[in-house]
């Protein structure tokens, strides 16, 4: 039963992100190669726990929920290790401002409003693009 789960979880984001980018039109071969992906998943899962039996640890069961902050910690812990590891600033804390190390501090943090940007701009885009889709689905039920 595990199986089929993780696939969902990577397949469903996937087949949702190319509705989103592409339509639905453009999308509907990948996403049922997504489900065929899936479902073939599944029966080879099948397939080998008849031959080698069951799981020895079912990773499902040993899930737990995390609360709301729980989670926001981790995410601002996972969010702060990405950027430290990469940008350059903890490289050059603690010089001298008219060292040569100024510049590349400087880049590092434009770098670092880029990514910002660059996510904001995203996130704007991508409401737009659903914000586009549901206007043309209300558009094509009222002219039925």
């Amino acid at each position: 039963m595990e199986a089929p789960i993780r696939g969902s979880l990577v397949a469903i984001p996937l087949i949702v992100a190319l509705i989103l980018c592409f339509g639905v039109r453009k999308s509907v071969y990948p996403s049922a190669l997504a489900l065929a992906g899936i479902i073939a998943g599944y029966a080879g899962n099948a397939a080998l726990l008849k031959h080698t039996g069951q799981l020895e640890v079912n990773y499902l069961q040993l899930l737990t929920l995390y609360s709301l902050s729980d989670i926001i910690t981790n995410l601002s812990r996972l969010v702060i290790s990405l950027l430290g590891g990469t940008m350059a600033t903890d490289v050059f804390a603690g010089m001298k401002i008219i060292s040569v190390g100024f510049p590349l501090y400087i880049l590092s943090i434009v770098m670092l409003l880029c990514y910002v940007a660059a996510f904001i701009y995203g996130m704007v885009m991508t409401t737009a693009r659903i914000k586009t889709n549901i206007a043309a689905v209300e558009n094509v039920e009222r002219a039925y």
